[in-house]
């Protein structure tokens, strides 16, 4: 029998469910006393202002790409590279991994037109040779189970069709290598491993770059890649990585350096090892004199202990392996050997890289731009081991998650609480002393993943600082793990994650139309050989053996990529004298257009074709050329705040712009009823201040899953902007998840002894709260 009670909870709950999405009576609370709204994009049919369809158009002979000194140009209409016609292009890319690289034919057109929409012009397609995948249904990777290498077929198919699908939206590729795959000797028919291991431990293990029958099926899976996704001499093809995050340099700093040498294979590297050693000095007995002897182990040795590992005693297996010529430990006594070691191991790594490049150009029938790996796997030699590669790429991450545990789906992780706009920005800048003064610079890899609260900053700080510098090109990682958007924040994923997506299209207007433009002064720092060499002695990149350089050589910081783009010029045979000024070119102030306020923890964007707010803000108007913004309360709180032009017109004499105005995004608390958001919270005991996800109910573990569902929240950012001069009409709407307009703000005119205008308040109302506003000024004034 139905109680009437239980009838009248059944009506409440199908009102509710009957109302739209984005509509709400009340900002919902959540568990972290902060106010949300539930919002959640719609990409499939997104259009309007927030849509950057229009910045692309299908990819055509004449867009095939080039490097060419510092740049990447298409070679234009006469289709000759190098030519009066060429004209640069910078990449705006995002990252698919695993499945997202091989939708259906239906998913294929819906996925590239999404990523059209989001401002991307390129994809990176990474990870195609992590899962081995016989099936047909749902292929999650490029390869079979059979040796490698061998290819699903389904897979091989799905992806030609998805980069037709891309390139007929003006999407170019990026295709990567070897990424994921690890080599399994009785099945790949290749000698065993220590102890039984069916694989490598590490990911990155660098077998491949020096065992030349992996090397072979390398090459082969090389020229079968490119040939069987119909990439020969297809313009869609931008460039190719070899060997994604590896190298025999960095598993020499790292924990990888044994797993790099297996007993039956690390016999190839020592005989490479002891034929380096006779070309350089005749002898292995002048070789020893030259080194000041060779350690005091009983036998000789040929290979170095990782940095990592010095002074730890060494395992008498791998003594007896690595026989003739060694380092014991390192002492003050060892540095001629390790500098030689090192120069011997960028000569490693430079050979196979020479080796695959070749490969990959002949196979696609042009001189397609290559890179080998990124600069932080491998320090500063990788510029040596890359000298003849076509430019240099580098991946950066800002507050990513610290999985206690190998498993990433766990539930023990947490995040240092940072910003961007606070001090993390240095991160970014300090890529700029990654760049070689010669040739492109692309950031393949960059993110603030989920659930980062201020990760809306990432896209329009990384563009803006890669507009300055003048980069080539910038990949976020990634935009899906799957050919279906997501709904709710997952991981990296920016497809779900809207606080995060609001910003695309107009950072990818800041960085492809140079909204912001490139500092008008260019610095090399002199970057000899030699210094390379005691740089690289000094530890891993990841150490900011760079940034320590830059402070003790030349007296600054990274914060000089405010005032002027930053390379080095590795040609130089000489080194400065520490302190000497001079050893710098003549640069002026700090870019008039982006200001960065340590102390209010503030960054700001006044160009005449972008305003921007990030950081915090409290009661205090702060300016943006016209306009003015503060905040609701007088306590300062996190905002982020950008405004692009939508009818050509510089933002002083613009009538129609488009003002973003997102935040921390989060997907829902499982088995809350209501609906309430997932909310961040201090990592148990922490010492510093790292945050995690609140656990799923029920669970004994410290920290939630990183992977949410629907409702999606985004936090509230209530805002006061006042437009100072009094226009004949304005109208200020939001627009809803497909970017249509919805009923015009309420507005206020304001007026007192400082400022007189038209004051909004955004975000204010929860009926109207939206991540995108629409702005329509009839009559906009004139700068003065």
């Amino acid at each position: 029998m139905i109680t009437k009670p239980f009838f009248l909870t059944l009506l409440i709950l199908s009102i509710l469910l009957m109302r739209p999405l984005n509509a709400s009576t009340a900002f919902t609370q959540g568990a972290d006393d902060r106010e949300y709204f539930s919002f959640e994009v719609d990409e499939s049919e997104l259009q309007g202002p927030p849509s950057a369809a229009g910045l692309n158009s299908p990819l055509t002979p004449a867009d095939r790409i080039i490097a060419n000194g510092r740049h990447f140009y298409r070679v234009g209409p006469d289709l000759n590279p190098t030519t009066r016609d060429d004209q640069r292009i910078r990449l705006f890319g995002a990252n698919l991994s695993f499945a997202a690289n091989f939708p259906d034919e239906s998913l294929a057109a819906d996925l590239a037109a999404r990523l059209r929409k989001a401002g991307f012009n390129a994809v990176r397609l990474h990870h195609l040779d992590f899962h081995l995948d016989d099936g047909k249904e749902h292929p999650n990777g490029i390869l079979s189970t059979g040796p490698y290498p061998t290819f699903n077929q389904e897979a091989v198919g799905r992806l030609r069709s998805l980069i037709n699908a891309l390139s007929s939206q003006g999407i170019y590729v990026n295709l990567n290598l070897r990424v994921g795959y690890r080599f399994r000797p009785a099945i790949d028919g290749l000698p065993a491993l220590d102890d039984g291991a069916s694989t490598q431990k590490f990911l990155g293990s660098p077998i491949h770059v020096y065992f030349p029958p992996l090397i072979t099926r390398q090459e082969t899976y090389a020229r079968e890649l490119i040939s069987q996704l119909g990439l020969v001499k297809n313009p869609a093809l931008a460039m190719v990585e070899i060997n994604n995050e590896s190298s025999l340099l960095h598993a020499w700093q790292t924990q990888e350096w044994q797993d790099a040498l297996p007993s039956a294979y690390a016999g190839v590297l020592r005989d490479e090892w002891e034929v380096w050693v006779l070309k350089r000095y005749g002898s292995i007995e002048a070789a020893c004199k030259a080194w000041a002897g060779c350690g005091a182990l009983p036998g000789d040795q040929l290979l170095p202990y990782s940095l990592f590992d010095q002074g730890s005693p060494p395992q008498r297996k791998l003594t007896q392996l690595l026989s003739r010529v060694g380092l014991a430990s390192q002492n003050e006594d060892d540095t001629a050997r390790h500098r030689d070691f090192l120069i011997f191991l960028a000569t490693m790594d430079k050979r196979y890289l020479d080796r695959m490049k070749a490969v990959v150009q002949e196979a696609a029938g042009w001189n397609v731009p290559v890179t080998g790996t990124q600069v932080i796997y491998g320090g500063v030699l990788n510029f040596d081991s890359h000298a003849d590669m076509d430019y240099i790429d580098e991946h950066t991450y800002i507050g990513h998650p610290i999985f206690n545990s190998p498993n990433w789906q766990s539930e023990d992780w947490y995040i240092p609480n940072v910003a961007i706009s606070a001090t993390e920005v240095d991160t970014l800048l300090s890529l700029s002393l990654r760049r070689a003064a010669d040739k492109p610079f692309v950031v393949s890899e960059f993110n603030q993943p989920y659930p980062s609260r201020t990760s809306a900053e990432i896209l329009p700080m990384m563009a803006a600082v890669g507009a300055l510098q003048d980069w080539d090109g910038l990949f976020f990682f990634g935009y899906s793990d799957e050919p279906e958007p997501y709904h709710a924040p997952n991981q990296f994923s920016l497809s779900g994650d809207w606080g995060k997506y609001a910003f695309s299209g107009q950072s990818a207007r800041i960085f492809r139309q140079y909204l912001l433009p490139p500092l008008p002064f260019r610095t090399t720092l002199p970057f000899s050989a030699s210094a390379r060499l005691t740089t690289a002695l000094q530890g891993p990149i990841r150490s900011g053996t760079l940034e320590t350089r830059l402070e003790q050589v030349f007296g600054q910081t990274p914060s000089l990529a405010w005032k002027t783009q930053l390379s080095q010029d590795l040609s130089a045979t000489m080194e400065p004298t520490p302190g000497d000024t001079t050893a710098l070119a003549n640069y002026g102030e700090a870019s008039p257009f982006v200001v960065h306020d340590r102390e209010q923890r503030r960054i700001q964007f006044v160009s005449p074709k972008a305003y921007g707010l990030f950081g915090s803000l409290d009661d205090t108007p702060v300016a943006l050329g016209r306009f003015q913004f503060s905040g609701i309360q007088k306590s300062a709180e996190p905002v982020a705040l950008l405004m692009t032009s939508l009818d050509s017109q510089e933002l002083p004499q613009s009538s129609h712009i488009l003002l973003t105005l997102a935040g921390f995004t989060t997907g829902s608390q499982p088995g809350s009823l209501p609906k309430r958001p997932k909310t961040t919270r201090p990592y148990p005991q922490a010492k510093q201040d790292r945050i995690t996800l609140e656990p799923e109910p029920l669970s004994r573990k410290p920290s939630g899953r990183l992977t949410t569902t629907p409702p999606t929240w985004v936090e509230r950012t209530p805002v006061r902007m006042l437009i100072p001069a009094l226009p004949a009409q304005v109208h200020i709407y939001p627009l809803d998840a497909a970017g249509r307009r919805e009923a015009a703000l309420p507005l206020q005119t304001h007026t007192d002894p400082d400022s007189t205008g038209i004051l909004v308040e955004l975000q204010q109302a929860p009926d109207n709260a939206s991540i995108w506003y629409e702005l329509v000024l009839d009559a906009a004034p004139h700068a003065p």
